[in-house]
C-alpha cells in the first residue's frame, strides 16, 4: 500500500498512513479500521506549522531517490505541500460529521479538499520558497542534529500515535557518480543551528555556531570499499564580526571572541578517538566551561592541555583587502592560541593563472597536511583522519574552489582517476551558493576548465549583479521565511543573545513568569507587594485598602477570571510560561503585544493551548501585532457568547508602534469589552466612543505603552489603572473586583471578579 494522506470522518482528524500504520495528525487516538476518504498520495510527513494563527501539517508530495549508496538512503523533494488543520477543526464543525447513531454524513469531496488545500498568502509564499530550496529527506537520522532542518516541526507532531512517516529533513547537496569500477559520492549538509542570507547572518554566537556553516564528505567507493573518505567544514569566521549590504565596511567585535571560537572547535571538530580514550585532556576543557569562572584567568591555561584539535588543518582565504585584513588577523591569532594548524591562501590574487594556483595551493596543503601528521603519530594518534575547515568570507565561492583542489589531491596521492570529480564540486557550489546568495558560484570555471575565459568573467559579472539584487529585494523575506520555518527568531548581535540566555535562565529560577498561575499566593509575594491601585476618582489605594476592598468582595472562591497581558519581545519569553490556573479561574484571557517584526512563528494559539491545561480555546483574533485568546473552563462556555471584535484600521498613523485591537462579548447579561494596544500616541477618542466605551458594563484597556505621555488615556478615560513597574498597563471601569495581581519584566497577571 502506498503512503497516503487520509481523512477520517467519525474522528474529524487527517492522518497519514505508511504501509496501513496510522500517523495522527492531531492530538487525538484514533484506530486503524475506520473508513477514510483518502486525499492523496505522500511521501512523508515534515510535521506541523503555525503561521498567523493557522495550523498547517507539511508533507512531502512528490520525491525521488537522489542517492542509494553504503549507509546512505536520500531523497530529493520534488514537491511540498500544506493541508490546512485549522480549517479541518472548523470544517467538522460545522458539517457535524458524528451523528447520534454514528452514521456519517454525505460529505462533498471538493468542499474537504478546498479546506484542506486552502493556505494564507505567508504560507503560499513559505512553500514556494521550500520547493524552490535544495531540500532531501531520509527516513532515518544520518547526520547530526545541527543538520536537521525540521527538529521544530517533529516537536510539533511529538504527541503523534506512530513516528514511523516523520521524516528528516536536510538540505544542501546529495549526489552519486559512477565510471567504471569507481563511485564517486559527494554528501554537504547545511547547519540550521544558524543560517540565513548574506548580511543577514554573520559570524558566531555564544554557543560557537557560525552562519553559513556545511558540512561536506567526499568519498571514493571501489568495488564496496572505501578508498577515500574526506571531511570538509565551511562557514563563517568564528569570530564576531558583522557587515551590511548599505555599510560595505567589515566590522569587528573582539568582546570575548575566543570563548566564542573555543566552543566552536571543541563542539565540532574534536578528536573523537582521544574523547574516547578516556577524556585525559579535558581538564583545561572543563574549566574553560564553567560559567563561574574568573574572567581574568589567562586564556593560555585553557590551551595548554587541550589535545583535541590535533587533526584539524583550517585554510583561511580571506584576501588582503582592508575589509577583511583585520577579520583575517584576529582570526588567526586566536587559532594560535588554541595551537591549531592553519595556512593563508588568497585565491583572488591567482584567479587568472589557475596552474600556479593550483600548485601553490596543493604545495602549501601537502606540507601542513604531512606536518599534522606527523604530530598525530608523536601523540601516539594512528587516526590519520585530517579534517579541513575552510573559509571566505561568503563561505560560498572561494570554499568550493579550495574544496575541489583538496579533493583533487587526494585523488593525485592515491592515483584515483578523477571522472565526475569536477562535475560534483560545480553542482554542489551552485546548490549551496542558490541558497545562501541566490545565484551560481563565482569562479565556478576555474574546477570545470582549469582556466579563465573572457565568457566566465562575463557570466560572474551577471552572478554578483544578481546577487546585489537578491540582498536588496529578496533577502529579508527569505531570512523571514527560515525563521518561520525553523521556528525562530532573528537575534543580529551576540552579545543580545548572551543577554538573552542570561534573562532566561534567570527568570527560570527566580521569576514569578516562570510557573505563576501554579500558586497565586506564592506569586503574589514576589510581585505585587509593591502594587497600587488607583481607585473611581484617581486616588491610589494602599495594600490595606486594597484588603479592605477584597473584605467586601464574595468568598474567595467565586469564580474569577484571569487577564494575562503580554510584551513579547523574542520566542524566549513564551519559554517558561506554565500556565496552570487554580479551579477559582473559569477564564483565561491572553493579549499578545509583538514589538518586533520578525517573530511571525514564535507565537500560535495552538502552543498557548497546550500550555493552558483544562482549558479550551473558544475564540481568537489576531490584527497585525496584536493578539486576544479567550480560553474557559468546558462547563462556563454556554455562559458567554455574542463574541466580535473590533480593529483600528491601519494607516500612516497607526504603524506597528500603533496597533489597536478590541473584544466584545456578553457574559451571564453583563456587556465586556476589552482594547488590547500598543501605544506611543494617544488615539482618536472618538474610536473608543464609537465602539461601545460608554454602553459597556465593564470596560478593560491593558497593552504595552511605550511613552509616558499616553498613559494620559486612561484620565481621560476615567478608568482605575492598576500601577505597575513596566510598561504594560492594565486599567479598568466597572463593577470590577481585583482578586490577584502580578507582574514581571514581560507581562501582568491581573485575576479579578465582575
Amino acid at each position: 500500500m502506498c503512503d497516503e494522506l487520509r481523512f477520517s470522518p467519525l474522528e474529524g482528524k487527517l492522518k497519514f498512513f505508511l504501509n496501513s500504520l496510522p500517523i495522527c495528525a492531531c492530538d487525538v487516538d484514533g484506530s486503524s479500521d475506520i473508513q477514510c476518504i483518502k486525499l492523496s498520495n505522500i511521501d512523508g510527513v515534515l510535521g506541523k506549522i503555525a503561521v498567523n494563527d493557522t495550523v498547517y501539517l507539511l508533507y512531502v508530495k512528490e520525491s525521488f531517490l537522489a542517492l542509494d549508496n553504503l549507509d546512505y538512503k536520500i531523497y530529493r523533494i520534488k514537491i511540498i505541500e500544506s493541508a490546512n488543520l485549522t480549517n479541518i477543526e472548523e470544517f467538522c464543525k460545522r458539517k457535524m460529521l458524528k451523528t447520534k447513531d454514528k452514521k456519517i454524513l454525505r460529505l462533498a469531496k471538493e468542499d474537504l479538499v478546498a479546506a484542506v488545500s486552502h493556505k494564507s498568502k505567508e504560507m503560499e509564499n513559505l512553500v514556494k520558497f521550500l520547493n524552490d530550496s535544495p531540500l532531501y529527506f531520509t527516513r532515518t537520522e544520518v547526520e547530526d542534529t545541527k543538520f536537521l532542518w525540521n527538529k521544530f516541526l517533529r516537536t510539533n507532531m511529538a504527541n503523534a500515535q506512530n513516528q514511523t512517516g516523520i521524516v528528516y529533513l536536510y538540505t544542501g547537496y546529495f549526489n552519486v557518480k559512477a565510471c567504471s569500477n569507481f563511485e564517486y559520492i559527494l554528501l554537504s549538509f547545511i547547519s540550521s543551528n544558524r543560517v540565513g542570507p548574506r548580511y543577514f547572518s554573520r559570524g558566531v554566537d555564544v554557543e560557537g555556531n557560525v552562519s553559513n556553516f556545511v558540512k561536506s564528505r567526499y568519498l571514493v567507493v571501489k568495488n564496496g570499499n572505501v578508498i577515500t573518505n574526506v571531511i570538509i567544514y565551511r562557514g563563517s569566521v568564528p569570530v564576531y564580526w558583522e557587515q551590511t549590504g548599505s555599510l560595505r565596511e567589515l566590522q569587528c567585535n573582539e568582546k570575548d571572541s575566543f570563548r566564542a571560537c573555543f566552543k566552536h572547535f571543541y563542539n565540532n571538530f574534536r578528536d573523537s578517538e582521544q574523547i574516547e580514550d578516556g577524556n585525559r585532556n579535558d581538564v583545561g576543557v572543563c574549566k574553560f566551561s564553567d560559567k563561574n569562572r574568573d574572567e581574568s584567568l589567562d586564556k593560555s591555561s585553557f590551551t595548554q592541555q587541550i589535545c583535541h584539535f590535533n587533526n584539524i588543518l583550517v585554510i583561511n582565504l580571506l584576501s588582503n583587502k582592508k575589509s577583511e585584513q583585520k577579520l583575517s588577523i584576529m582570526y588567526k591569532e586566536l587559532l594560535k592560541n588554541l595551537k591549531i594548524e592553519y595556512f593563508d591562501f588568497n585565491l583572488n590574487k591567482y584567479h587568472l593563472n589557475y596552474k600556479k594556483l593550483k600548485h601553490l595551493f596543493i604545495t602549501e596543503l601537502r606540507t601542513k597536511i604531512g606536518s599534522i601528521l606527523e604530530k598525530m603519530k608523536i601523540n601516539n594518534n594512528y587516526n590519520n583522519k585530517i579534517i579541513f575547515r575552510v573559509n571566505c568570507l561568503d563561505c560560498l565561492d572561494r570554499t568550493n574552489l579550495a574544496s575541489y583542489l583538496i579533493c583533487d589531491y587526494y585523488h593525485t596521492q592515491m592515483e584515483i582517476p578523477k571522472d565526475h570529480l569536477k562535475t560534483l564540486f560545480q553542482e554542489n557550489g551552485n546548490a549551496i551558493s542558490l541558497f545562501n546568495a541566490g545565484s551560481n558560484a563565482l569562479k565556478n570555471e576555474l574546477a570545470v576548465k582549469e582556466k579563465r575565459s573572457i565568457k566566465g568573467l562575463f557570466d560572474d559579472f551577471y552572478i554578483f549583479t544578481k546577487r546585489v539584487i537578491c540582498d536588496k529585494f529578496n533577502d529579508k523575506q527569505k531570512m523571514e521565511m527560515i525563521d518561520t520555518f525553523l521556528g525562530r527568531s532573528k537575534i543580529n548581535e551576540p552579545e543580545e543573545e548572551s543577554a538573552q540566555k542570561n534573562y532566561t535562565e534567570t527568570t527560570t529560577s527566580n521569576d514569578p513568569f516562570h510557573n505563576h498561575l501554579t500558586d497565586l499566593q506564592r506569586a503574589e509575594d514576589h510581585g505585587s507587594a509593591a502594587a497600587e491601585l488607583h481607585d473611581m476618582n484617581g486616588n491610589i489605594l494602599s495594600n490595606n485598602d486594597i484588603c479592605a476592598k477584597n473584605a467586601e468582595e464574595p468568598p474567595c472562591n467565586e469564580e474569577t477570571t484571569l487577564l494575562v497581558t503580554i510584551k513579547v519581545v523574542s520566542k524566549h519569553d513564551f519559554d517558561n510560561l506554565d500556565l496552570q490556573p487554580s479551579m477559582n479561574i473559569r477564564f483565561i484571557i491572553i493579549c499578545v503585544n509583538k514589538v518586533v517584526s520578525s517573530l511571525k512563528s514564535v507565537f500560535s494559539e495552538e502552543d498557548m493551548t497546550y500550555r493552558i491545561k483544562n482549558f479550551v480555546l473558544i475564540s481568537k483574533k489576531s490584527y497585525f501585532n496584536n493578539h486576544i485568546l479567550i480560553f474557559s473552563r468546558m462547563d462556563e462556555i454556554k455562559n458567554i457568547h455574542s463574541i466580535e471584535y473590533v480593529e483600528r484600521k491601519r494607516n500612516l498613523q497607526f504603524t506597528k508602534k500603533n496597533c489597536l485591537l478590541a473584544v466584545k462579548y456578553v457574559y451571564r447579561d453583563k456587556h465586556i469589552i476589552l482594547y488590547n494596544v500598543i501605544m506611543d500616541k494617544l488615539y482618536n477618542l472618538e474610536f473608543f466612543q464609537q465602539n461601545g466605551c460608554a454602553q459597556a458594563d465593564i470596560f478593560f484597556l491593558t497593552g504595552f505603552f511605550l511613552s509616558s505621555k499616553v498613559l494620559e488615556i486612561f484620565k481621560i478615560l476615567n478608568l482605575s489603572s492598576i500601577t505597575s513597574d513596566n510598561c504594560i498597563k492594565t486599567g479598568f471601569k466597572g463593577n470590577v473586583f481585583i482578586k490577584n495581581y502580578t507582574e514581571n519584566e514581560n507581562a501582568t497577571f491581573v485575576e479579578f471578579t465582575m
